[in-house]
């Protein structure tokens, strides 16, 4: 599993507590009148009900965005890492599949590839990649790549298009 998996799920786990104390802000204020009743929704004592969970709100959306964050760094000096550390190999791509998920208007996707280290047995391996909409063609089925890899685990880095 790679190190930034738990921080991407912790990230997921707090938006989701977002959604969830944001809905309790709303029921035991604004909506509280509409579901209870006015015997129920007293406007004076707004903060009272609702303070904590406009808390817990505040929050979680704050360790959201660190844990998020905070993946991306941890991805980031792990690729550093191997780009630094690795060997050199080339990666034939056999297949990609589209995330749904973009950022900054480029797609994130799942690309599997065969690793061909030179003194040791292929392997095959996914990588989970940001990639930009002008790179996209170098990264097609049948296409080879330069990667770095570590020794005795399946990591890899991305280095670039073999030039022919």
């Amino acid at each position: 599993m790679s190190s930034k998996r738990p921080f991407e799920m912790l990230g997921k786990i707090c938006f989701i507590f977002v959604w969830i104390f944001f809905a309790m802000v709303m029921i035991r204020g604004p909506l509280a009148e509409t579901l209870f009743g006015s015997a129920q929704a007293d406007s004076d004592d707004f903060f009272a009900g609702t303070g904590i969970w406009i808390v817990l709100a505040v929050a979680s959306g704050i360790g959201s965005a660190f844990f998020f964050v905070t993946s991306y760094v941890v991805g980031g000096i792990k690729t550093r890492r191997i780009i630094a550390n690795g060997l050199d190999a080339e990666a034939e791509v056999l297949r990609l599949s589209e995330t749904g998920v973009r950022i900054n208007h480029s797609p994130v996707i799942d690309v599997t590839l065969e690793v061909r280290p030179t003194n040791m047995p292929s392997f095959v391996t996914n990588q989970r990649m940001n990639i930009p909409l002008t790179h996209l063609p170098n990264i097609q089925p049948g296409r080879i790549l330069n990667v770095k890899y570590m020794p005795g685990s399946e990591q890899i880095a991305i280095v670039g298009a073999k030039l022919d």
